[in-house]
């Protein structure tokens, strides 16, 4: 039987899971930043930010008819070695 069981601690900047999340697993040195794009001037003060990273934006895709109906998600991929000065270029 292998063990694949991680422990991840989330920090809600704002105590609600819909604003600013810091999420670290344990024993990685890796982490990550959730931000909604209305809450992006509160993350150019983080300094986790302006770490070497990988991002991703999710664009919501709707159709062109007129119906604004929701039709999925595109996402773009990047990786910076200062992540907020690049989101900032793609801002």
């Amino acid at each position: 039987m292998s063990s694949f069981g991680r422990s991840i601690r989330i920090y809600l900047a704002d105590g609600t899971p819909s604003g600013i999340r810091h999420v670290e697993i344990a024993n990685w040195s890796g982490q990550a930043i959730a931000c909604p794009r209305g809450r992006f001037a509160e993350l150019t003060k983080w300094e986790e930010a302006k770490k070497p990273g990988i991002y991703f934006l999710f664009e919501r895709q709707s159709s062109d008819i007129g119906t604004k109906a929701y039709i999925g998600t595109k996402a773009y991929i990047g990786e910076s070695e200062n992540v907020i000065k690049r989101l900032i270029d793609h801002e």
